[in-house]
C-alpha cells in the first residue's frame, strides 16, 4: 500500500533552505551569532512558533542558552539575513525572548551517557516562556549535548516530519559557539 503523506523533501523552500545553509555557514564562519541566524532562517521553514538551541556542556556543569527563536521578532532582523549578517546581532537586540535565550545559563541536565531528563528540560522550556515545549536532543563534539526546545505550529512540517530535525540540528552543530 502507497503512502500518501507528503515527503519531506517535496517542500521546495525547505529543501532550498537546507541545501544552502551549509555553504552559507562556511562562508559566514567569522560572522558572531552564526547560531542565531541559522535558527532564525530554519524557524518560519521548520515552523516553529518558539524555539531555543542550548548546549549541555558537562565539563563545566553548565546548560548555556545559544539561540532563541520567536516568530513575533522577526521583524527586528531583515528579511534576507544573509544580505548583510553582520547586522544580525544589532537587529536582534530589542528582541525580548532572543535576547533572554542569549542570557540563559544553569547548571547541567545531561548525564554521563548524553542522555537527558525530557521532564527536566520541558520545565526549562516552560520557564523560559515555551508554552508546549517539544524537546530534540542530540550528541555534539567534545561530548556536549545539543538541546532544541520548541513549540511547533499545528501544520509545521517538524510536526509532520520529526526526521527533519536531525538535519537542522546538524546544521547548528556546524556553527561555532
Amino acid at each position: 500500500m502507497k503512502n500518501h503523506a507528503p515527503d519531506l523533501w517535496s517542500n521546495e523552500d525547505l529543501r532550498n533552505v537546507m541545501l544552502k545553509l551549509p555553504h552559507k555557514i562556511l562562508h559566514n564562519r567569522e560572522v558572531a551569532g552564526l547560531a542565531q541566524m541559522i535558527l532564525h532562517e530554519l524557524g518560519p521553514q521548520l515552523g516553529f512558533k518558539r524555539a531555543t538551541y542550548l548546549i549541555d556542556n558537562p565539563d563545566f556543569s553548565c546548560l548555556k542558552g545559544v539561540a532563541g527563536f520567536c516568530r513575533d521578532e522577526c521583524k527586528f532582523h531583515q528579511q534576507d539575513l544573509w544580505q548583510n549578517p553582520h547586522a544580525f546581532g544589532a537587529d536582534m537586540e530589542q528582541a525580548a525572548f532572543h535576547s533572554q535565550v542569549q542570557k540563559f545559563y544553569h547548571e547541567n541536565v545531561a548525564r554521563k551517557d548524553g542522555t537527558c531528563c525530557s521532564d527536566a528540560l520541558t520545565e526549562l522550556g516552560q520557564k523560559i516562556g515555551i508554552a508546549n515545549p517539544h524537546v530534540f536532543t542530540w550528541p555534539m563534539r567534545h561530548e556536549n549535548t545539543g538541546i532544541l526546545l520548541y513549540e511547533p505550529d499545528e501544520a509545521g512540517i517538524c510536526k509532520k516530519h520529526p526526521e527533519v530535525l536531525d538535519h537542522a540540528s546538524a546544521l547548528l552543530g556546524l556553527c561555532s559557539v
